[in-house]
C-alpha cells in the first residue's frame, strides 16, 4: 500500500506534503519546492491542493453526463493526477476556476493507493 498525507517533519516540526511506499517517506506534490515545510497540516494539504489544480487533465467519455455547472451534456472532465472524482464540465465551463467551484478544498486529505 501506498499512503500520501501531510506529514509532520520530524527535526523542524514543520509539514510537508509526502508520500510513503514500502515504509519509505518522501516529500510529494509541490511540497518539494518547499523544503523548509508548512505551519499547519492544513498549510500542507493546501499546498497539494494547489498543486493538483495547477495540474488538471482532460479526459473524454464515450458516454455523455450533465455539466456540474450549467448541466448541458458533456463527454469531457477534468481530473487530478492522483484520480480525484472526475468532474463533468462542458466546454465553457471546462476551466479550474469552475473544477474548484465543484471540488473545493477540505482539509483532511489523504490518499491511499496500492
Amino acid at each position: 500500500m501506498n499512503y500520501y498525507q501531510a506529514r509532520q517533519l520530524k527535526d523542524t516540526g514543520k509539514w510537508n506534503w509526502t508520500g510513503m511506499r514500502d515504509k519509505v517517506i518522501t516529500t510529494a506534490g509541490d511540497c518539494v519546492n518547499h523544503p523548509e515545510g508548512h505551519n499547519t497540516r492544513e498549510e500542507a494539504e493546501k499546498c497539494f491542493y494547489n498543486y493538483q489544480v495547477a495540474n488538471l487533465r482532460e479526459e473524454e467519455y464515450e458516454s455523455y453526463n450533465k455539466c456540474a455547472i450549467c448541466k448541458k451534456l458533456s463527454n469531457k472532465s477534468l481530473t487530478t493526477r492522483h484520480g480525484s472524482r472526475p468532474v463533468t464540465l462542458c466546454n465553457r465551463h471546462r476551466n479550474k476556476k469552475n473544477y474548484m467551484k465543484v471540488q473545493p478544498f477540505i482539509p483532511g486529505i489523504r490518499i491511499i493507493s496500492s
